[in-house]
């Protein structure tokens, strides 16, 4: 066991200081390799080409062992790989089945792939409780928030993120519904916050609604269906206390999932008139928007914080390093001229601010063809954002 387990470290750490002497060193010649994702090299001659030809351009970066399993002539080892591939660096969780033979050379190494990180589409409910929050919760709460959205702002010259603050004043301001304020636990500690206010749309009449804002979730404790769960669980709520809608400006392409459609499918704009698909809205039952339309308001202490307030409220917490934001260049440098041109109308400083555009508001600009929108897809992803929808996607 101990000389199989070091041939398949081995073979592993040969990846990363791409050394092929020591790579086929554990394998019999008449060795079979299939990859993950299916192609199948039938010998010793085939496995070394390919090795040779992936890591003239490419490069692991990790390949961490967790675990090995043994039964009679086969080793299961359970890992974790990164690479940078095509210029991009992309991870995930594996298992490798992996067949010796009599002289403890590898003759067959078959590998499987799953995600990471793992998506919880209906939240991993029995590790998170949530439950209203509490007084003594508000500073937890408040830098929960402020971990969340520290490196999420996108005008060039903001200093830093100002969620903390606006939680703060929310929670004075005689919109706000503690009724839904709610925290996620999870590990003994707070790891997700939703807050909510009343909000209106107006015609000839004022129709009372619902916002949220900011929903955070702790970076360590995101993709796992923490804030899915703290959404559908006040919506609950927010219908029991009689509430007809909850109104939004979010991710466009993310709140969909969730069941919001764009605003002005029901008639509703901006209260400047304007509607964008940001806007959109979540009916809390049938028919519950019938014979409303309108513009929509929302409390004006989301519209009137400033940088100099954020930072004074922001003493009270540790210091951090200071974020810069990733500029736009980034993605420009990597698209086609007729697709940079029609980003650059768009007048935006840094990569962030694509956040407030959809996925089919940026396929409608002149010069944005699929190949631009997966370009956009790929860069964002790489600098830790989830934007737009990947081909074969919904």
């Amino acid at each position: 066991m101990v000389k199989r387990e070091l041939a398949i470290k081995n073979c592993f750490h040969s990846w990363i200081i791409k050394d092929i002497s020591i790579f086929r060193s554990v394998f019999a010649d008449n060795a079979v390799y299939i990859e993950s994702w299916g192609p199948a090299y039938r010998n010793i001659k085939q496995i070394t080409a390919w090795f040779t030809d992936w890591n003239r351009e490419n490069y692991v970066l990790k390949w961490d062992i967790k675990e090995f399993f043994h039964i009679d002539d086969t080793c299961i080892c359970e890992w974790y790989f990164e690479c940078k591939c095509d210029g991009n660096v992309d991870g995930f969780n594996g298992v490798s089945i992996i067949t010796f033979d009599e002289q403890d050379k590898i003759v067959l190494l078959k590998e499987f792939q799953s995600k990471t990180p793992n998506n919880y589409p209906y939240g991993n409910l029995h590790d998170i409780h949530l439950r209203l929050e509490r007084p003594d919760d508000y500073y937890i709460v408040e830098e929960l928030t402020r971990e969340a959205f520290w490196k999420t702002f996108w005008e060039h010259d903001q200093q830093i993120c100002d969620e903390h603050l606006l939680v703060s004043r929310l929670r004075k301001s005689s919109s706000f519904v503690p009724e839904l304020s709610y925290v996620a636990e999870q590990d003994g500690k707070l790891v997700g916050h939703i807050i909510y206010t009343v909000s209106k749309i107006v015609d000839n009449n004022s129709h009372e609604m619902l916002t949220f804002g900011p929903l955070s979730v702790h970076p360590d404790y995101q993709n796992q269906g923490i804030g899915k769960a703290l959404m559908l669980h006040t919506f609950q709520e927010a219908k029991r206390l009689g509430y007809r809608a909850v109104i939004i400006f979010g991710h466009s392409d993310y709140y969909p999932r969730v069941g919001f459609r764009r605003a002005i499918e029901f008639g509703i704009t901006s209260s400047d008139n304007e509607t964008f698909d940001s806007l959109m809205v979540y009916p809390l039952y049938d028919g519950a928007l019938d014979g409303i339309q309108g513009r929509y308001y929302i409390d004006p202490i989301y519209e009137t914080l400033n940088q100099e307030d954020a930072l004074a409220f922001d003493k009270q917490f540790p210091a951090k390093e200071e974020c810069v934001p990733i500029s736009i260049n980034v993605l420009l440098d990597r698209l086609e001229l007729d697709a940079r041109r029609a980003i650059q109308q768009l007048d935006f400083k840094t990569l962030n601010a694509m956040k407030m555009k959809s996925q089919r508001e940026i396929s409608e600009l002149e010069g944005i063809d699929i190949k631009a929108l997966e370009t956009i897809r790929k860069v964002m992803l790489e600098h830790g954002s989830r934007w737009g929808i990947k081909l074969g996607e919904k």
